[in-house]
C-alpha cells in the first residue's frame, strides 16, 4: 500500500512520477 500523500501519476510518454507531499516531485 501507498501512504495517501504519495500518487503515482502518468506522464507524457511512458515515464511515471511519483507526487510527494503537495508539489514536490521526485522521478522514479
Amino acid at each position: 500500500c501507498q501512504s495517501p500523500d504519495i500518487r503515482m501519476e502518468r506522464t507524457s510518454g511512458s515515464r511515471y512520477y511519483r507526487t510527494v507531499s503537495k508539489s514536490s516531485r521526485s522521478r522514479i
